[in-house]
């Protein structure tokens, strides 16, 4: 009899749990779409009260339309004529919705870029073991942050990029504690997108894989093994593959993504005494790119017109090699500053209030450096450091720093949340 009490306790206590687990994740479900709802309902009643009119295309998005309209055409893409100077990744997202018009589609992005908040929710609880309201931060953060709202409902790769960065990142905080397959497999897919979504970022799998020999080799720590990178990277050469043939078809070379890479170097470093250029932009009118513009025209290979572009800028390092220090600093103020058009001579309010929102930022973030002990700290700044980097070979403004700001964010958010180094805290159990 006492037996049969105890397994009935037993039984009714396991079913409180249940019950007590079941409102728990009923709730958690019901908070995260409460974030998802919020920052959609905030990107939409912009697009649809800030946009003069958002049924027209400006800027650079008549090239992703037009590439969605390709892909849509069921054109060969293989063939020449294929388009080839954009990702590919935004116009295959876009292209079915091609007959709703350009204002469905920015309503469309902006429901899009409203995962990331869930994103950064997750990333930020696993990366440094979070309570659900302090990942909560982070994520509300990043749902009124001005640049989110506002490339939210442009046609351009910016939001797309930065969801990518903060799911790229959650993989890779998991891996080291779970090395399933179909994890490695999602890694692979995840870096392919990411390269599909933003040209710069197709060597960051290569800094990653380099990071993870580092490690290994300076520690008893495994990151990511040969067996995985070698699943890693076969995943990403079969998912990259169509747009490494079209480039070999098309130009002869063997690119994983877009070909504006040359025009790309000769805008930003074909004449470094271009005042345009040693304020961290790019100039259109310099001799070098005017001369590239003519083999362009002219019909010249993929291969000329690099070698062209190479020998250009070796001749400017050569003979203003000087500048360079200059250059690379206004490109990194740039970069990391608060003025979303860094070449325009008048302050505006756009300009005041990012100070506002970007310097504490900023310095929190700063301030997080206390955490180098963390392997989560080093895998964030890794991906920061690469998108800082590959900027500053080209021009710099705030627009390229955008993708990586979620993970500043989460940083300058575990600065606050904790102050004391953050090896002191592995031993504490997550509250969830």
């Amino acid at each position: 009899m006492p037996n049969t009490i105890l397994q009935e306790t037993h039984t009714i206590i396991n079913y409180r749990q249940y019950n007590i687990l079941k409102i728990l994740l009923h709730r958690h479900v019901q908070v995260l779409i409460g974030l998802f709802l919020l920052s959609a309902l905030i990107r939409i009643l912009f697009l649809e009260l800030y946009w003069p009119d958002p049924a027209i295309a400006w800027d650079d998005e008549p090239d992703y339309l037009a590439l969605a309209s390709y892909i849509k055409s069921g054109a060969s893409w293989i063939s020449s004529d294929a388009p080839s100077t954009r990702p590919l990744l935004l116009s295959i997202i876009i292209s079915p919705f091609q007959d709703l018009g350009i204002h469905s589609i920015r309503i469309l992005l902006a429901l899009v870029s409203s995962i990331t908040p869930i994103s950064i929710y997750y990333l930020s609880k696993k990366a440094f073991m979070l309570t659900h309201s302090q990942s909560l931060i982070p994520s509300l953060v990043w749902v009124f942050y001005p640049p989110a709202i506002w490339y939210s409902g442009l046609i351009l790769t910016e939001s797309l990029t930065a969801l990518l960065i903060t799911i790229v990142a959650l993989l890779l905080i998991t891996i080291r504690k779970y090395s399933k397959i179909s994890l490695i497999i999602t890694i692979g897919i995840s870096f392919s997108c990411l390269m599909l979504s933003r040209s710069s970022y197709v060597y960051l799998p290569i800094l990653i894989m380099i990071s993870s020999i580092v490690i290994k080799a300076t520690t008893t720590n495994t990151f990511i093994n040969i067996k995985q990178w070698i699943i890693i990277v076969a995943t990403i050469v079969i998912i990259t593959s169509p747009v490494i043939i079209r480039n070999y078809n098309s130009i002869g070379s063997f690119i994983p993504t877009e070909t504006r890479l040359a025009y790309g170097l000769i805008l930003s470093n074909g004449d470094f005494n271009s005042p345009i250029i040693q304020e961290g932009g790019y100039d259109k009118n310099s001799t070098n790119v005017l001369k590239y513009a003519q083999l362009a025209n002219d019909n010249a290979s993929y291969a000329a017109q690099k070698s062209f572009v190479l020998l250009a800028i070796k001749q400017e390092l050569s003979s203003n090699g000087k500048i360079v220090p200059k250059i690379l600093f206004e490109r990194t103020i740039n970069f990391w500053g608060s003025r979303p058009d860094p070449f325009d001579s008048q302050v505006t309010r756009n300009d005041i209030i990012l100070f506002i929102v970007w310097v504490p930022i900023l310095l929190l973030f700063v301030s997080s450096f206390r955490f180098y002990r963390s392997m989560e700290f080093w895998i964030f700044m890794s991906i920061i450091f690469y998108a800082y980097i590959t900027t500053i070979i080209f021009w710099s403004s705030p627009r390229f720093r955008f993708p990586i700001d979620s993970l500043v964010i989460i940083l300058a958010t575990i600065s606050v949340l904790r102050w004391k180094p953050l090896g002191n805290y592995r031993a504490r159990k997550s509250n969830d």
